[in-house]
């Protein structure tokens, strides 16, 4: 699960203290203003689609596509880890099922200790007498391959949920991503220019395809420098940091 849906009962209200999280309307903004810093203003306008044959498309409807696919690489340039503690009772071995119950979790009706979220991967499964367990097989969302009972804990790379809730011009204060944030600023530092390469990215094709009438050229090569500068940046900065450019894929 990646786009949740939290329940609008003012008597389960989320509580952003309990993770680290950051609005989408911050990250938004935020990439607005580096692009104004540019000359680049009016980017809703310049996101609308309006190719005459269909009904067009809003800059705010092109905007959640981006936000979204940033979310997607992100995860691959900053992986998510999640411990999480599971007690088994699997005599017949019919595998450990993984749900997602983060939005149980944010609404206070779990603790820590119940939190669950479905791995990408699995990197580790411990337990306080044998050690690793090993010979296990992960085929999502089932874990096979242990007729262990008792306590464990699990070390697995999960997606970061996240909410996109539009509003008119804009996204509700609801709307955010969490495990990153003012307590994870690396981490926001990279989802910050991620979103700006791809917002920067999607405007040079449509600004190549479509010629926008108030983009001078030299604006938009301006646009195109900064982008490609921003990326080499990032990826020069993780493989110092890494040791190995970011791997996409599943």
């Amino acid at each position: 699960m990646a786009r949740i849906v939290i329940s609008d009962d003012q008597s389960c209200p989320i509580n952003n203290n309990i993770v680290d999280s950051y609005k989408i309307s911050e990250l938004v903004n935020w990439g607005l203003r580096q692009l104004a810093t540019i000359g680049i203003t009016g980017v809703y306008d310049l996101l609308t689609i309006d190719d005459k044959s269909e009904e067009p498309v809003e800059g705010w409807d092109v905007m959640v596509d981006i936000l979204e696919d940033t979310f997607i690489r992100f995860e691959y340039w900053e992986p998510f880890v999640l411990k999480m503690m599971v007690t088994l009772n699997n005599r017949d071995n019919e595998g450990l099922l993984f749900t997602d119950n983060f939005n149980l979790f944010i609404t206070n009706q779990i603790t820590r200790t119940g939190l669950m979220m479905v791995p990408r991967k699995i990197i580790s499964v411990i337990n306080t007498f044998q050690g690793t367990l090993r010979g296990l097989r992960y085929e999502p969302p089932y874990l096979y391959g242990t007729t262990y009972n008792g306590d464990i804990v699990i070390n697995a790379i999960c997606t970061r949920p996240y909410l996109i809730e539009r509003k008119e011009n804009g996204f509700t204060d609801k709307s955010q991503i969490w495990y990153v944030g003012k307590l994870h600023l690396p981490q926001l530092r990279r989802l910050k220019d991620l979103f700006l390469v791809n917002l920067g990215n999607y405007l040079i094709r449509l600004n190549e395809n479509t010629q926008y009438p108030n983009m001078p050229i030299e604006q938009f090569n301006g646009l195109v420098n900064f982008i490609s500068n921003l990326e080499s940046k990032n990826l020069q900065d993780f493989e110092i940091s890494h040791g190995y450019a970011p791997i996409y894929g599943k």
